[in-house]
């Protein structure tokens, strides 16, 4: 059976008094330090034993000599990590401090001082970058909402927190270590044995940092597992639309054929999922009529439809995502949709351009957008539209 414990690193990596005094805590536990991960301590497990323990800061590894020196004057070499070296030493032989002069210690931090200082900048700069690129992802063509419920991009809303956390933490070990290297420059000796249980939550950044991680690759795989599409079935209720026949309300429209590798693109259905919406899906419908002609006369009459549907799980993202669905389908076309004052809706948005007609509407947490190519009239679509949010 292994001997070896993992316990969460301490969430200021930094702070050395912080973890010489764990370090010294878990050996009276009789855990004692082994080295570090990522994301854990790894501690062996022997009989209690009262410890010291101290860390040398130094960005090169030492010196074989340094070591000899050190282990003579009773501290012996446990582990390194990042800059830090950490040594220990038991209580009862009262080895004398590694450092005696605060000045001298000081000097031995400017290297990292330096190297937390520049990451401070480089992650600045890297958040700026990125933040940047998340406000064009969503605020760059006008449709915020849109592309928050749509759902390619949700997850991509933790990536954010997860900036600003690096961000917030890399300032903090950068002004923490210039501020003790002041302190150590002035003759302040560093405290060995600060209450490290009352300074922080011990777990708290590292658990953090993972529950954004995982909810985040869960959110995308979700996405990716959920989505699906496929053709539709005559007699198929899975997926209620405004349907093509009901609009046009001709006998001799059939459902139109366009097949490819056993589905017909004429009658398809595509899913999504988003943590905002309970239901989202799309229909899209192209019909034939054999023996009639466009207006124009450019062909056989086949008109078409396209339901793009979203029950919401908030009420309040209803309306926004309406006008944006407007917006990002009219984002070729210069005219700008009417709000229809229609009181059977919560909001109505109307454009047309014959032979193209769309609709967007809202009643409760339900919303359509509609865009049909026919020879229809827009109250024969809005009050299909109606029909359907009715059921």
């Amino acid at each position: 059976m292994s001997n070896v414990v993992r316990r969460f690193r301490l969430n200021d990596y930094w702070d050395m008094a912080e973890h010489e005094s764990w370090y010294t805590h878990m050996a009276q536990q009789g855990l004692f330090l082994k080295k570090k991960g990522t994301f854990f301590t790894y501690f062996e497990q022997r009989p209690s034993q009262k410890m010291k323990y101290r860390i040398e800061v130094s960005k090169k590894a030492l010196e074989d000599a340094q070591i000899d020196f050190y282990e003579s004057a009773g501290w012996v070499y446990v582990t390194h990590y990042n800059y830090f070296h950490v040594f220990r030493s038991p209580a009862e032989i009262n080895a004398p401090e590694i450092h005696t002069d605060p000045v001298e210690q000081a000097n031995t931090l400017k290297d990292l001082n330096r190297m937390l200082m520049a990451n401070w900048i480089v992650t600045i700069i890297a958040g700026m970058i990125y933040f940047g690129m998340a406000w064009a992802i969503f605020f760059l063509d006008g449709t915020p909402i849109r592309q928050l419920v749509q759902g390619a991009t949700t997850s991509q809303l933790f990536l954010p927190i997860f900036m600003l956390l690096i961000m917030l933490q890399t300032a903090q070990a950068a002004l923490s270590i210039r501020r003790l290297k002041k302190n150590l420059q002035s003759g302040i000796p560093l405290q060995h044995d600060i209450p490290w249980q009352k300074k922080s939550g011990r777990n708290a950044w590292h658990i953090f940092y993972l529950s954004i991680a995982i909810m985040g690759c869960v959110l995308s795989f979700s996405q990716l597992y959920v989505m699906d599409y496929g053709s539709l079935d005559e007699d198929d209720v899975r997926f209620p639309s405004v349907n093509l026949v009901a609009v046009e309300q001709d006998d001799q429209l059939t459902v139109g054929e366009d097949w490819f590798r056993g589905k017909n693109y004429h009658n398809m259905y595509s899913t999504g999922w988003n943590p905002f919406t309970k239901t989202q899906y799309t229909v899209d419908q192209t019909g034939v009529v054999p023996n009639r002609q466009w207006a124009d006369e450019s062909g056989v009459y086949e008109p078409s439809i396209q339901t793009e549907f979203y029950e919401l799980r908030f009420r309040f993202l209803a309306e926004p995502l309406a006008s944006d669905l407007m917006k990002w389908y009219g984002r070729f076309d210069l005219r700008i949709p009417s709000n229809v004052a229609d009181g059977r809706f919560d909001k109505l948005y109307t454009r047309e351009d014959y032979p193209k007609i769309e609709v967007a509407a809202v009643k409760g947490k339900k919303v359509v957008y509609v865009r049909y190519f026919g020879d229809a009239k827009m109250s024969d679509v809005v009050e299909q539209v109606l029909e359907f949010l009715n059921k």
